[in-house]
């Protein structure tokens, strides 16, 4: 007659570096066993036990052969036993203890014992990794043009795509929606990767490689038109004394499913702004970054709507940082959820304009704004005026203070994306 019984345990322990994590695994099973012999019953209580760990039952003979008895009050026994038992169950279990061995009544012995296996595993955790965020990987940015003609000098498409593509991974990188993913820096990856596997390094740095990520997306952009140019007009000179420079650019974007190379959104945009700068360099370098942000915008607003976490004595609290102060957004109540009657997938919630608000404050995470017009709660979202020029802003619904929710988080982590 044999009784079971399963235990596992986890010690986990930091050491060395903040980012390596050791886990200790305990294993330990009790196991019955009966035989003619105070041997006997031993090998089986252990064939038993060690078979619970293993979750396969191990050769009672290789116990038998290798580990005999030669002291039966049970001294040597265990020290043999010990020594041993991890080299015949292949690492499965390292030691053993005889919890109890008696004689019944039928001259047979029945002996209990406790098999333990430890197993110490290290793992390197990534420094701010999050997992609830989506991987994406800016793909460089292609250009339809050899050169552009910038002011008073000529940019080559290189020239053009590097830059573009850098400002584009500072403003999706700020966000701090996305995990953003290099795709650029290969022989420097390489270099340093060499160094970690190299004799010098520590062995724990081993275990910083095989950590890369794969994105979950793609953001790819096409520059197709870009022009900067100065507006000499007399209204300008009049009301400035100086020339004003005009940008005008036209990008198309598309962010694909890197597991099935689907197109989840596509879009294609013109923009025209007025860049700023002291010197042609500056204006060039200042229209890309517009570019840029313009591009993230659209992103976040159709992923990621900015949305207020605390509204408190007319300071608004939203979960965006890096905003530009001064930018003003529209308010919006988030109602029924909407499901297109075709596909049944969903289209998102109703939005009822309740306010407007002004960034009167950027922090590096979050930014504070104050309310303008209407009325502004937590669990409103904003959207940039710009983006709602088909929306009347005449009337603001006022709702009751309360948490009108967000995107649907999912279980586990995440939110799902309308264009999942």
């Amino acid at each position: 007659m044999l009784r079971k019984l399963f235990l596992i345990s986890f010690l986990i322990a930091t050491v060395s570096f903040a980012q390596v994590v050791t886990t200790t695994k305990v294993q330990k099973a009790k196991g019955t066993g009966v035989g003619s012999t105070r041997t006997e019953a031993v090998n089986e209580a252990i064939v038993e036990a060690v078979g619970q760990i293993t979750g396969v039952k191990i050769r009672k003979k290789t116990i038998v052969e290798n580990l005999e008895v030669e002291d039966d009050q049970g001294g040597k026994l265990s020290l043999k036993y010990n020594a041993k038992i991890n080299k015949y169950t292949s690492g499965k279990a390292d030691s053993y203890k005889i919890l109890s061995v008696h004689k019944r009544n039928d001259s047979l012995y029945q002996a209990e014992v406790l098999v333990t296996n430890k197993k110490v595993t290290k793992e390197y955790r990534v420094p701010g990794y999050k997992k609830n965020r989506r991987a994406v990987a800016i793909i460089p940015s292609y250009t339809s043009q050899g050169n552009y003609s910038i002011l008073r000098s000529a940019k080559s498409s290189k020239n053009v795509s590097q830059r573009l593509t850098q400002e584009l991974i500072s403003s999706i990188t700020q966000t701090r929606k996305f995990t953003v993913l290099d795709r650029e820096a290969n022989e420097a990856y390489r270099s340093e990767k060499a160094v970690i596997a190299s004799r010098d390094a520590g062995k724990d740095e081993l275990l910083k490689l095989g950590q890369v990520l794969g994105a979950d997306y793609l953001l790819v952009t096409n520059l197709t038109e870009l022009n900067i140019s100065k507006d000499n007009s007399g209204s300008a000179i009049a009301a400035n004394m100086s020339s004003s420079y005009k940008a005008f650019a036209t990008v198309q974007y598309r962010i694909i499913a890197m597991a099935s190379r689907q197109i989840k959104w596509s879009n294609t945009t013109t923009y025209e702004f007025e860049p700023s700068g002291a010197s042609d360099e500056q204006i060039y370098l200042d229209s890309l970054k517009k570019i840029s942000q313009k591009i993230t915008t659209e992103l976040i607003e159709n992923i990621y709507p900015i949305k207020i976490v605390n509204a408190q004595n007319g300071q608004i609290t939203i979960n965006q940082g890096s905003l530009a102060k001064g930018t003003q957004y529209e308010v919006y109540k988030l109602g029924k959820k909407l499901y297109d009657s075709y596909t049944k997938e969903s289209l998102g919630r109703t939005e009822a304009l309740v306010g407007k608000i002004e960034v009167i404050r950027s922090l590096p995470k979050y930014s504070v704004a104050k309310i303008i017009e209407g009325k502004a709660y937590k669990g409103n979202i904003c959207r940039t005026i710009a983006s709602n020029s088909g929306k009347s802003s005449d009337y603001f619904d006022t709702p009751k203070e309360e948490d009108f929710g967000g995107i649907a988080k999912r279980e586990g982590g995440g939110v799902d994306l309308p264009f999942d």
